[in-house]
């Protein structure tokens, strides 16, 4: 043994190094606990802001005992955060979800979760709670598809230039239950518009009317729900974006989403999700 580490483990057995050894044992589990306490607060106080609107729409809450997302078997919570290199190099929790909201919309029945997770910043030195929410309508059962609309202007109101590639990127992954994965036709008038994929190349729904309607529902979006990333599976169409429910913008998504099932045949309500 060097003498630089014969001096250290001296240093570290000594009365004085383990005070100190056990002092930053002590902080650093109180701090944890503190971290966890904090998040179980914010967490119940995300239901309690959610429960009345929840109630005014025939709806309710369920808090994080009983939370899940319909299609959790399909995609877990926080996947894109669990899966990074922070996620599994230093885990702080595992990914879960804190609430579902559910309600109906018209004949459609939605769920809306909400999941977090506490992952590394920086190495593994500090930590922060990622959440994203999750909107679904259940549906009678489709081949898989998915479909996408990219902004046509940034943040700032900038027009964002056309993508050169259409054929690339998160709608050509195929969802976890195709085996097959094409590109699907859609309306001449609109092909620049969006970019979808499907199981069934013969079986692409997607009509001028219902594409339409998204482009006509631009300004009454958020900023961050313009990019249409829909995903068709299961018998469930939903889509997760990266941040909490933002009750006062969720009913204009939720709108969006179930007007565009209104009009794509053979898309119809389930009456029940699972």
């Amino acid at each position: 043994m060097s003498d630089f580490l014969r001096a250290f483990r001296d240093s570290l057995l000594n009365p004085w190094g383990l005070t100190g050894l056990a002092i930053v044992v002590v902080f650093l589990v109180v701090r944890r606990w503190f971290h966890l306490r904090a998040h179980d607060n914010a967490r119940a106080a995300r239901v309690a802001a959610l429960t009345p609107p929840a109630v005014e729409l025939g709806g309710r809450v369920t808090g994080p005992d009983g939370a899940t997302a319909w299609s959790a078997g399909l995609r877990g919570p926080m996947a894109d955060e669990a899966t990074g290199v922070p996620g599994r190099l230093f885990p702080r929790s595992r990914p879960g979800f804190d609430l579902a909201m559910d309600f109906r919309r018209g004949p459609w029945h939605v769920r809306v979760t909400e999941a977090s997770v506490r992952t590394a910043v920086v190495a593994g030195a500090g930590a922060r709670w990622d959440r994203e929410h999750r909107i679904e309508v259940a549906t009678t059962a489709l081949p898989a598809m998915k479909l996408v609309r990219p902004p046509r202007h940034d943040h700032r109101g900038v027009p964002v230039p056309p993508r050169e590639d259409r054929r690339s990127g998160w709608a050509s992954r195929p969802p976890a239950t195709a085996t097959a994965w094409h590109p699907l036709p859609l309306p001449d008038a609109l092909a620049d518009d969006f970019t979808a994929f499907g199981a069934d190349p013969a079986a692409a729904p997607f009509t001028f009317d219902g594409l339409w309607w998204i482009l006509e529902r631009e300004n009454a979006l958020p900023v961050w729900a313009r990019e249409v990333r829909l995903t068709f599976e299961g018998g469930l169409v939903y889509a997760i974006f990266p941040h909490p429910v933002y009750p006062d913008d969720l009913l204009a998504v939720v709108d969006t989403i179930v007007g565009l099932l209104d009009r794509t045949p053979g898309v119809r309500p389930r009456p029940q999700g699972s």
